[in-house]
Parts: C-alpha cells; structure tokens; sequence
C-alpha cells in the first residue's frame, strides 16, 4: 500500500507541471528548473521512505506511467494511438528521468495534449454544424478501459459524434421533462419523449447547451 501511496504521490508531481485538461489549455514550455526541484523532491521522498526495501525501478516507472495517462486523458477523448505510442516511450524511465533530474514526460503529454484539444474543437464545430439523426441508434462506450485510443481522425470524431449526440438527447429529454410537468399543472397535453416528430424549438435549445458547454 505504501507502494501504490507513493506512485500516487509521483504522479501528482508529475501533472502538477501542467495546466489542467478542464480548463482552457494553454501550451506549456519546458522549464528546466522547475523539473529539477520536482525531481530533487521525488528523490527526497523515495530517501525518506523505504517501501519494504523496494526500490523505484522500471516496473515502478510503468506503474506510474499508466496511471499519468489516465490522468491526462480519462475519457480517451483527445489523444490519438500515434500519440500514446510517443508517450509510451517514457514508460519505463521515469526513475532514470528522477535520478538525471529532468522528468520530460508531463511537458511531451501536455504539447501532444495541447495540439489534440485544438484539433477536438474544430470537429465539435463540425459535428455541432452538422447536426444529429435523432433516432439512428448508435452506440456509445462510455467505460474508457474499454476503449483504445482512436486510430484516426475519423475514428476520433465519430466518437465525439456519439458522445455529443447523447448529451443533446440528454439536454432534450430534460426539456420536455420540464414542459411535461408545466403541462400537467395546466392541465394540458403532455408532449410525446419518444415521439418521432421532435420538438424542434426544444432541440435547438438542447444543441445550444451543448454547444456553450463543451
């Protein structure tokens, strides 16, 4: 357990060096001497620290590596298999990355980061200007260990394609939710969820909240 604590503790470290994936990414340049405080930290934590006699090695590196990348992208929804592979080779040398003082990996993930964010905005407005088939039936993974990295642009897409057609529907259903209970107050008919003929006022308003908060 003490173990799992400290990899925890290095991963924190190591996200800590960027900006967060929630808010407005800005791109992030390297700085030198804020990896080496990081590092020289890290390496005061595993002298203070035995963890069994265990020392941090590869298998360590990879452990905390994994959970890095879950971190910087939970839902798989910017990074592509050409970036993780990038990534992957930092897997096993975060220990070495500690003891030369330099931990490169939060800055490479955060660049690759940064130029996908972008990339993800420009088909939001795609897909948002296209619009959605409100009763083709697609299916949406939303388990992410269940999900590789997307292959491609197209696979990308496709994905944020479903995902924001789920939360427009969502949105939608929430509306005429809304009306419904309006309606009943009044004494008036109450408007069909499952109805093929979609309230178009009500979908509009459900893209336009979508669209503000994505």
């Amino acid at each position: 357990m003490r173990i799992h604590r400290f990899v925890s503790s290095l991963l924190l470290a190591l996200l800590l060096t960027g900006s967060s994936v929630y808010g407005k990414v800005m791109p992030v340049e390297f700085d030198l001497g804020r990896n080496r405080l990081i590092a020289a930290m890290l390496r005061s934590q595993l002298s203070s620290q035995h963890f069994g006699h265990k020392p941090f090695d590869e298998q360590m590196s990879k452990e905390a590596y994994k959970l890095y990348l879950r971190q910087l992208d939970p839902k798989k929804q910017f990074l592509l298999a050409s970036d993780v592979e990038q990534l992957d080779q930092f897997a096993d040398k975060i220990d070495d990355e500690i003891s030369n003082g330099r931990i490169s990996l939060p800055d490479v993930g955060m660049k690759l980061l940064n130029k996908r964010v972008e990339k993800v905005a420009v088909l939001i407005k795609e897909i948002m200007d296209a619009g959605f088939f409100p009763y083709k039936k697609d299916y949406l993974q939303t388990d992410s260990d269940k999900l590789a990295a997307s292959a491609d642009r197209a696979e990308l897409k496709d994905r944020w394609r479903r995902s924001l057609k789920m939360e427009v529907l969502d949105s939608y259903l929430d509306a005429v939710d809304k009306e419904n209970k309006k309606r009943e107050k009044e004494g008036k008919p109450l408007l069909d969820a499952e109805s093929k003929q979609i309230n178009q006022e009500f979908w509009a308003e459900a893209k336009k909240t979508v669209q503000k908060k994505t």
